[in-house]
Order: C-alpha cells, then sequence, then structure tokens
C-alpha cells in the first residue's frame, strides 16, 4: 500500500523525512 506514502509527499514535497519514514512503515 504505497497510497498513504504518495499522498503525503504530494503534500509535502519538500519533506523527504516524511517519505523515508513512510516508505519504510509502508
Amino acid at each position: 500500500i504505497a497510497v498513504v506514502w504518495v499522498i503525503k509527499a504530494i503534500k509535502a514535497p519538500k519533506v523527504p523525512k516524511y517519505q523515508r519514514y513512510d516508505r519504510w512503515r509502508y
């Protein structure tokens, strides 16, 4: 399920940390 991290990436594209954490979690 990579929908959550995709939505967060779109909402906060300037936050690579969130993408990384979400990628590891999901």
